[in-house]
Order: structure tokens, then C-alpha cells, then sequence
């Protein structure tokens, strides 16, 4: 059985890639705690995916996929986003009724 080294290298890279990328969002998930990009770095990733297979499975195939990904993954995104934003507001609406004295039961 022939071994294609490019191919062997192209995956090589993106394990590489995606366990640097697990220990960044890790650090971030520790730094920062609901930071509210977790979906932009879902996107990042499978981006990075993308272009990894691009040599195997050619651009056009790569384009559709692409399409595939923004078309299922925008919605997602834009949950996110959302519940981030309202956690957010929740939160503040909070601490200023704790600094205006109004403590919530």
C-alpha cells in the first residue's frame, strides 16, 4: 500500500493545529470564562478544517462545503451571540440592584 506523504503531512498538520487550537480555546475558557466567542473559534476551526482538505477534496467541493457550514452554522452564531448579550444584560441588570440596595430574593 503506496502512503501519500502529502496527505500524511496535510492531516499531520491539522492535528497539530487542532490541538494547539483546543489548548487557546482552554486558555481563553480560563482567562476570560463565558467569553462569549465560543462559536467564532467553532468557526475558526472548522475553516482551518476546510482549507486543510481543500488538496483532497478540490476547491469546488471545498466552496459547497463552506456554503454547507455558513448555512447551518449562522443560525448557531447568532444564538450565541444573542444568549451571550442577554447573560450580559442579565448581569447588569443585577449588579445595579445590588448597588442600588434592591437585593433580589
Amino acid at each position: 500500500m503506496q502512503i501519500d506523504r502529502k496527505l500524511t503531512r496535510n492531516y499531520l498538520a491539522l492535528v497539530i493545529f487542532g490541538m494547539a487550537y483546543n489548548r487557546l480555546a482552554a486558555y481563553l475558557g480560563r482567562r476570560y470564562g463565558d467569553h462569549g466567542y465560543t462559536a467564532w473559534l467553532v468557526v475558526v476551526g472548522v475553516a482551518v478544517t476546510i482549507l486543510g482538505a481543500l488538496p483532497q477534496i478540490g476547491l469546488r467541493a471545498g466552496l459547497h462545503l463552506l456554503l454547507a457550514f455558513i448555512a447551518s452554522g449562522t443560525p448557531m452564531i447568532a444564538g450565541d451571540v444573542l444568549r451571550h448579550l442577554q447573560d450580559e444584560s442579565d448581569v447588569a441588570w443585577l449588579v445595579d440592584e445590588i448597588r442600588n440596595g434592591n437585593l433580589p430574593s
